[in-house]
């Protein structure tokens, strides 16, 4: 438990810096990367190849004798997931944000919301 919460103050900490503007309408700050700073580069660097599809990343799983691993969810079910956890009945309860960091457009309805995917 000491260890979360050294991560979540470490997070808020690190993030704090760059705050220039609130938004508008909620107050909470919007973090901007002007000027840019470094970029990502070495081992954090974004891969330059093009994602395998579900099926061929499933195929390179390396699991224990016994286990196997059954894809039920994958793009377009889920889209840009920001936190997801498994419940004691073995459903994924995914966070998606759309209209993060700005919210959504005045008068129109938010899109962020948290999905329920089951293995049935």
């Amino acid at each position: 438990m000491k260890t979360t919460s050294l991560a979540l103050s470490l997070c808020f900490a690190v993030s704090a810096v760059g705050a220039e503007l609130l938004h508008p309408k909620f107050g909470f700050p919007i973090y901007t990367n002007v000027p840019p700073g470094p970029q990502m580069s070495g081992q954090w660097v974004a891969a330059g190849n093009p994602a395998l599809s579900p099926g061929e990343e499933q195929s390179s799983f390396r699991l224990p004798p016994g286990f196997q691993a059954r894809l039920f969810a994958s793009e377009p079910d889920v889209a840009n997931p920001v936190a997801m956890n498994w419940d004691e009945r073995g459903r994924l309860w995914v966070l998606e944000l759309y209209d993060y960091p700005l919210g959504a457009a005045p008068g129109e309805k938010g899109r962020d919301r948290v999905k329920i995917l089951e293995d049935t």
